[in-house]
């Protein structure tokens, strides 16, 4: 059996295409109990939507075309800076605080 289709069973997902819904079960599952899913979402205009609240270990999957691939390193690119900013925003929204709004 292949790890994903263990992880399939564990987060109790069927096999088949996988959305939103589907990450957010995997997001639970008691083996990435530690992990962040972060999705970048190539088909929409590189979009990053992240699962679960902000942790120190990160799961970066890249969706395109309907399949996902896992990004084990982004050193000096842009899409690293992306998701480094799009994660701070994260934890400033998660702590209730927003960059974006300036108090009078």
């Amino acid at each position: 059996m292949t790890c994903a289709v263990l992880l399939h069973e564990e987060a109790h997902v069927p096999p088949g295409p996988c959305g939103y819904e589907e990450l957010t079960k995997f997001s639970k599952a008691p083996s990435l109990y530690n992990y962040q899913i972060v999705l970048v979402d190539a088909d929409r205009a590189y979009h990053v939507k992240s699962f679960e609240r902000p942790l120190s270990k990160e799961l970066i999957l890249l969706h395109e075309k309907g399949h996902y691939d896992v990004i084990t390193s982004l050193p000096g690119s842009f899409l690293e800076l992306w998701l480094r900013v799009c994660h701070l925003l994260q934890i400033l929204q998660y702590q209730g605080r927003s960059p974006m709004h300036k108090e009078n």
